[in-house]
């Protein structure tokens, strides 16, 4: 048998793959803020020989206990004969730290008193506490090490720091108007109580990450006979109340970068951002295959090594998004979930790589076809002008994961926020950054 198949095509009829690699060049980005809603949070400092320091505080509203109204005295079967606040602390709980567990630390903590704040309102990480927080007298404060708190029911740590008696008369809603009143909505109780800023003012050497925080109100009750209740009010923070971490790194502009690498650090510290000359490969493309010929994406391969970094501390973040530089505010904002379907953004994991002298790296490579073929696509057929430079950031990125019939899904994606750093071998470098494309013209 003869194949005749491709011998009797004309040649402007033939189908032609090819290949093209290109080294890519790169830069640091600073990142002064982002936007964050996490179920976690920041409390602490934390210093890092190559990344610098992060100092993370918060801000959150209390959420009140609806309708909840105290026993009445006389009223009951038997009658309550006895009703009385006995105390109040501020409870922060947390699952894990960075850092020194030995470290000392002083939490203090401060009530809202400024401009309020608006539940679904867009705050960044670097909000002016001043705006929002008189900080001349603290609620409560308390000296401690991480590895000393407390150890709760659910294996958490956890401060109950005790608040003043004067705090406690003032926060009893019955000498303020009533429970109705207090408890009667969330805008009620808050016009009452603004909010909590909560800090660290002395040591670096720890982070915490916080995974809850209240202010438990305890009380009795006696009934006639006497039986004695002791009882617990919570207020806690939680998703339905304005949370907010504030985030900064004073000695940012002290950290040196070495000209051969890019960084990228979390949270709201360091990116990285790489130029990928879209006109230039599409002129390239076209000569190998042919004026006449529409190109067809097979596979984009975004290819990124680490460089070892042996005076840090901070980790390899478990997931890494690609994204265009222009739309990864959107992306955030709309709450949008990569994939390598998206024509804007894609996420990897790291790869470990161990070398013959046990030096251990890290690569990631990004899959772009998608995002390729719609910016060629748009350019061919919808005749769109096809940009110069395709800029891209790399950010450090959480994922929530959810099990459904068919695997594994993304649920959400948000900025990464515990810490992490590496360093990103950039042109300079023995290997840069580079994009291999596969791709064929018919």
């Amino acid at each position: 048998m003869v194949d005749i198949g491709s011998s009797v095509l004309p040649p402007g009829d033939k189908i032609l793959f090819s290949s093209l690699v290109e080294n890519l060049s790169s830069t640091t980005q600073i990142i002064d803020s982002i936007y964050i809603k996490q179920d976690s949070l920041l409390l602490g400092a934390f210093y890092d020989h190559t990344f610098g320091t992060a100092i993370a505080d918060i801000i959150t509203q209390l959420m009140p206990p609806i309708n909840f109204v105290f026993p009445e005295v006389g009223s009951g079967d038997p009658p309550f004969e006895e009703c009385e606040i006995d105390s109040a602390k501020l409870m922060i709980a947390y699952s894990s730290w960075v850092g020194d567990a030995n470290s000392l630390m002083r939490v203090r903590a401060y009530e809202l008193t400024g401009t309020n704040l608006i539940f679904n309102g867009k705050y960044p990480s670097n909000i002016n506490v001043s705006d929002y927080c008189d900080r001349s007298k603290p609620l409560a404060d308390a000296v401690f090490t991480p590895v000393k708190g407390n150890l709760g029911k659910d294996s958490l740590n956890y401060l109950a720091i005790p608040l003043s008696q004067e705090f406690v008369q003032r926060f009893d809603p019955r000498f303020a108007g009533g429970e109705n009143l207090i408890y009667g909505s969330i805008d009620n109780f808050q016009q009452f109580f603004k909010g909590l800023y909560i800090t660290t003012d002395f040591g670096s050497t720890a982070m915490l990450n916080v995974s809850l925080i209240s202010i438990n109100y305890y009380y009795h009750y006696r009934r006639v006979g006497g039986e004695l209740v002791n009882l617990v009010l919570t207020f806690p923070s939680n998703s339905e109340v304005v949370r907010i971490n504030h985030i900064i790194h004073p000695d940012r502009q002290l950290v040196t970068i070495p000209d051969t690498v890019t960084y990228i650090s979390s949270p709201a510290n360091f990116y990285t951002q790489i130029k990928i000359p879209l006109n230039n490969i599409y002129q390239q493309m076209s000569e190998q295959i042919g004026k006449n010929k529409q190109i067809l994406i097979s596979t984009v391969y975004l290819n990124i090594l680490s460089e070892n970094v042996s005076d840090s501390y901070l980790k390899v973040p478990p997931y890494m998004l690609a994204i265009k530089s222009a739309s990864m505010q959107s992306f955030f904002d709309q709450k949008r979930l990569p994939s390598s379907n998206d024509t804007c953004a894609t996420f990897t994991q790291a790869l470990r790589q161990i070398s013959t002298d046990n030096d251990t790296t890290y690569s990631f490579r990004f899959e772009l076809s998608r995002m390729f073929a719609t910016e060629f696509e748009n350019y061919q057929k919808a005749g769109m002008p096809l940009a110069d430079t395709l800029q891209l950031t790399i950010l450090p990125v959480a994922l929530s994961l959810t099990s459904t019939n068919y695997g594994t899904a993304i649920s959400s994606a948000t900025h990464y926020l515990p810490l992490c750093g590496l360093a990103l071998r950039n042109e300079k470098s023995s290997k840069p950054v580079s994009l291999k494309i596969i791709y064929n013209g018919y």
